[in-house]
């Protein structure tokens, strides 16, 4: 019998892996409120490690602007590590002992000066998956929830 570690490996092993290939995205802002669109493409770097590159865009007084970003998903033992396109940290996801089946529901805060920013991953299947942010500071206060759809 497997324990709660390894199905939860399992879990992410699977998802990481189907991951890989192309998705669209909505996401939503509350302050301003904005809404975006766009797609996003996992590519597999080695079993452990994708690649992930956005581009989308969103509308302000008709005028369309467009965006993009870069991020590298590392899959360790208990640990999911999410790096920004400067290899600098940005989430640490750590695996508890309660997550055998779908959805995943992972968990990471962190500071960024006087702000703090407040992440969850939801896995939802392999074929769907949201990121919500919650960011407070002295000047922030606003929520970004994306849905994620594979293509």
């Amino acid at each position: 019998m497997k324990s709660y570690i390894q199905l939860t490996q399992d879990i992410i092993s699977k998802a990481l892996k189907h991951f890989s290939g192309s998705w669209s995205f909505e996401r939503s802002i509350s302050k301003p409120v904005l809404y975006t669109k766009g797609s996003a493409t996992f590519k597999e770097l080695s079993e452990r490690t994708l690649s992930y590159y956005e581009y989308g865009t969103h509308t302000i007084d008709q005028i369309t602007y467009d965006f993009f970003q870069k991020r590298i998903f590392l899959y360790d033992i208990n640990t999911l590590y999410i790096y920004k396109s400067d290899h600098s940290l940005l989430h640490k996801f750590d695996f508890k002992d309660d997550h055998t089946s779908y959805p995943l529901t992972l968990h990471h805060i962190h500071l960024c000066g006087p702000d703090t920013y407040k992440c969850t991953l939801i896995i939802k299947t392999e074929q769907c998956f949201e990121v919500h942010y919650k960011i407070n500071g002295i000047a922030k206060d606003y929520e970004i929830i994306t849905h994620y759809t594979k293509c």
